[in-house]
């Protein structure tokens, strides 16, 4: 089985879709390459994507922190959702281990259908190890129909986004606002994954049964699956590590915290909004 979940790339992903990976001969090229288009692609409606968000309701500069699975203290987080002067919108969550790694998630989304949407142009999530050492990165250039795997060796490979791609790094928080208003029973869309070379993946997301239902720290789940297909899903399930956002039910659906691995290989953290106790998220350690 663990072979098995070692060839499915098990980290953030089912069923691959579109493209070869295809390697960068010079890893300065490349990178200059993608300096250069990220300065040529507008921020405008992408066709490439076929998602379509909704504004945030609330534009937060949030401290945070960041927990092990238990709910014990380990690092320092931070959650900013801001304006573009163009009408797009800016995301950034960033977390760190104390005496570890960290990593950075960003986003640049632009008006879409008149402003009253939000589409993804470019994404990236950079981690590195102690001391600052870099992991990698994955970059999505919704624009440009491309993704950029680059390791902490610097080699680089590239793939192609499939056509009609719903490919979603960091703007979950706004993808999953129909569940948290209760307007669908489930959401589906795409990952991208860099271990194994890089490729795009199903994923799926639901709503989970209520903790403290009625208490005015009740907090809305939403738990997101990779799904690799009937067969292979059943074989690498175990070995997956567990996606969650949490929202505030009762206000206007503000993240409150969510759940990933740090890095790839790495541990799976939980990054809270400052405030909140960990027992809201079913986390019984203390701060």
């Amino acid at each position: 089985a663990e072979p098995a979940a070692r060839a499915a790339g098990v980290e953030p992903g089912s069923r691959a879709a579109g493209g070869y990976p295809r390697k960068v001969a010079s890893p300065r090229l490349a990178t200059l390459a993608v300096l250069a288009s990220s300065l040529l692609v507008p921020l405008e409606a992408s066709p490439e994507s076929m998602l379509r968000l909704p504004r945030p309701a609330t534009f937060d500069d949030v401290q945070a922190l960041t927990l092990d699975e238990s709910g014990r203290r380990i690092g320092s987080g931070h959650v900013r959702v801001s304006r573009r002067d163009d009408g797009g919108v800016s995301l950034l969550s960033e977390s760190r281990v104390e005496g570890g790694g960290g990593n950075r998630l960003t986003a640049e989304l632009a008006p879409a259908e008149g402003g009253a949407k939000l589409v993804p142009v470019l994404e990236e999530s950079r981690t590195e190890l102690q001391g600052g050492q870099p992991l990698g990165f994955l970059r999505i250039d919704h624009g440009a129909g491309r993704i950029q795997c680059a390791s902490a060796a610097g080699e680089t490979e590239e793939l192609a986004l499939p056509p009609q791609e719903r490919v979603a790094l960091a703007p979950m928080n706004l993808l999953f606002q129909p569940l948290v208003r209760g307007e669908v029973d489930e959401i589906g869309f795409q990952v991208a994954i860099c271990k194994g070379g890089p490729r795009v993946v199903e994923a799926h997301a639901r709503r989970m049964p209520s903790l403290h239902p009625g208490a005015p720290h009740d907090l809305l789940e939403i738990r997101y699956e990779l799904d690799f297909g009937p067969l292979l899903s059943a074989v690498v399930r175990p070995f997956l590590p567990r996606f969650s956002l949490w929202f505030d039910r009762a206000g206007a659906g503000d993240w409150m915290a969510h759940r990933m691995p740090l890095y790839s290989k790495g541990p799976t953290v939980v990054v809270m909004r400052a405030g909140l106790a960990p027992d809201a998220l079913g986390l019984d350690a203390e701060q």
